[in-house]
């Protein structure tokens, strides 16, 4: 059934992102998300200036420095900006001519493949953009942040906007109650947020240029924090293999993993701090409003044992169990959250801790 629905995705994607559109219209959604976006920088702009680890000399230059960058950060937000996909009429255009045959699978994918060969060498798809081409591959989602332009950028396959597979149940929905969306969505953007303060990134200003001026106190402080993620995600063993976290090369995204949940957290209240609002909680749910962040940023992790030993060799995460695992862990709140005392195996006496 996977196998089927990759061919149906990599030879009708512009159609069936065309139908995607249909029901999800992302244009009401764009308000939202920028007033997120907002929340989310005055939060961290908060959390950066209560940092007791940042060495007194010098923290009021460095402390203005960080939220310089932070304030000039950018993200780009073009909801719906590929119009092509939006015109009946330019995706009907695309696919006249392939006519396929309702008895057999194997054939239909031959005449598919003959028809974007051919497609290719007439050059229909010169009447799209270049990031329709055949190539396109319209429900490959991702987002990451952008050191040199100091920008979070959302993409689909080249196209730069926040995709349409984010902007619908059950990451967000603009009549979902705000918590709701914090908790999914703005997780992520806070994810993405932190990647600008991270072990890698915090060497960049807010140009994208290298800063090699931060203090020597600074940068000892800094690593002292971060070499507390190293140490606990080694002691993490990836689950069904003899194998541990690599603590190095996973410490940019673990340290975004920790910023995150807090950050998405406090941005949320102070938003309902100033629309003075008290959100209804769930129906036929006991759940907190601080219960929902913890269990939303679990069920994004969900991962199967074949996904973790595929990415367990290069990739730069933790597998999701652990990243859920060590942002529980150095939570200062999930052991009062949920009732768990503390030097237990999901509330440890140590935490870790960098931009929370």
């Amino acid at each position: 059934s996977d196998n089927c629905a990759s061919i149906v995705i990599d030879g009708f994607g512009i159609a069936l992102k065309y139908l995607h559109y249909q029901k999800y219209p992302m244009a009401s959604a764009e308000k939202i998300i920028k007033e997120m976006f907002y929340y989310l920088k005055m939060a961290f702009r908060q959390i950066i200036s209560n940092q007791a680890w940042i060495p007194e000399a010098g923290k009021d230059q460095v402390t203005n420095e960080l939220i310089e960058k932070l304030m000039q950060m950018t993200q780009s937000i073009k909801i719906n900006s590929q119009k092509d996909i939006m015109n009946d009429t330019i995706v009907d255009a695309l696919y006249d001519g392939l006519k396929l045959n309702e008895s057999s699978f194997i054939l239909n994918v031959l005449k598919l493949k003959k028809f974007q060969v051919a497609r290719l060498l007439m050059n229909v798809n010169e009447i799209f953009s270049e990031s329709m081409g055949p190539g396109f591959k319209p429900f490959d989602v991702n987002a990451y942040y952008n050191r040199e332009l100091n920008s979070i950028v959302y993409i689909c396959e080249g196209l730069q906007e926040i995709p349409a597979d984010l902007l619908h149940y059950p990451m967000f929905h603009k009549d979902y109650p705000m918590y709701l969306n914090f908790a999914n969505l703005g997780t992520i953007l806070a994810h993405e947020m932190a990647h600008g303060f991270d072990n890698t990134s915090i060497y960049y200003y807010k140009d994208g240029n290298f800063n090699s001026s931060w203090p020597d106190d600074f940068q000892t402080a800094f690593g002292n924090q971060a070499i507390c993620f190293v140490e606990q995600y080694e002691k993490f063993k990836v689950p069904h293999i003899d194998k541990f976290v690599d603590g190095y090369l996973t410490l940019d995204e673990n340290i975004c993993d920790n910023t995150a949940l807090p950050l998405a957290l406090l941005a949320y209240e102070m938003w309902a701090k100033d629309h003075d609002v008290h959100e209804p909680l769930l129906p036929q749910s006991n759940f907190t409003i601080e219960q929902i962040f913890f269990i939303a940023t679990g069920q994004m992790e969900c991962q199967t044992n074949q996904v973790i030993s595929q990415m367990q060799a290069q990739d730069v995460h933790s597998p999701g169990p652990l990243r859920v695992k060590g942002v529980i862990q150095n939570s200062p709140n999930f052991g009062h959250i949920f009732g768990c005392p503390v030097g237990t195996p999901m509330n440890p006496t140590r935490k870790c801790s960098l931009w929370s």
